[in-house]
């Protein structure tokens, strides 16, 4: 009795369906060739059957591993699974399982790692230029020295025709008469090495200036003035307020830098 049940209530079923359903799919709608060949054995993207759901001919629906088609319109019921009313639907294909992402194979070993470039070593950087010392084979004389303002001066106006500015002002006047008794052509490419006393002044410290001119105010101090040193020169062995100051100088020959 109850698989008459069953069979009236299908059919039942099928005849409340809508006769749009019934047959063909309706226009617009991929045939059932279409529909397998474009399944090519994959189920993906096919929705799930499921029960209260209004199906219509045509409609395809995957359940249990395998493709349906709906072949009759109805609202499906609970028990009323493709799979078992073949009124209601066909069976397609059997879902493909999905294999294994492909094996990428074995990871590579890495390599060595890159040497690094070694570092460019920098260049040294020169060593300034000592101050020439005491020449121990030079005269030493005694005496004071003054200075004078030489900025803006030019070459042809002094004794030896050099330009101050030629030396960065590290220049000094000599006096006239022991320029005279040296010669020009020798002081002229010469320097003094002059260090004043720690008094009177002085701060007991050593310059280099090259000799451009000669001097005529040896009457000073006692005449026992010898240079006339740029402001510039003075202000590294002495106070410009002292005017003038203690020394002792060597005439040698002048640093690069000087000559």
């Amino acid at each position: 009795m109850m698989s008459e049940r069953f069979g009236i209530s299908i059919l039942a079923a099928m005849a409340m369906a809508a006769v749009g359903c019934l047959g063909q799919p309706s226009g617009g709608e991929a045939s059932a060739e279409d529909t397998e060949s474009a399944l090519d054995g994959s189920c993906a993207g096919v929705p799930a059957w499921a029960a209260g759901v209004a199906y219509t001919a045509g409609a395809v629906v995957q359940h249990e591993g395998k493709a349906y088609e709906c072949i009759q319109g109805h609202t499906s019921l609970s028990n009323w699974t493709p799979n078992v009313v073949a009124a209601l639907f066909r069976e397609l294909a059997v879902c493909a399982t999905p294999g294994p992402d492909p094996d990428p194979g074995p990871t590579p070993a890495p390599g060595p790692e890159p040497e690094p470039e070694p570092e460019p070593e920098p260049e040294p950087e020169p060593e300034p230029e000592p101050e020439p010392g005491p020449d121990p084979g030079a005269a030493s004389y005694s005496g004071y020295s003054s200075y004078n303002i030489y900025d803006g001066i030019p070459a042809t106006s002094v004794k030896c025709n050099l330009a101050p500015q030629a030396y960065g002002m590290q220049v000094t006047a000599i006096r006239r008469d022991f320029f005279q008794a040296q010669g020009i052509d020798v002081l002229c490419n010469k320097c003094v090495r002059v260090t004043s006393k720690p008094y009177g002044g002085g701060y007991g410290t050593t310059a280099v200036a090259r000799i451009i001119d000669e001097s005529n105010d040896f009457g000073n101090n006692g005449g026992n003035r010898f240079l006339d040193l740029a402001p510039q020169v003075f202000q590294q062995i002495g106070n410009t307020d002292a005017g003038a100051i203690p020394v002792e100088f060597q005439i040698i020959d002048c640093p690069a830098h000087l000559d």
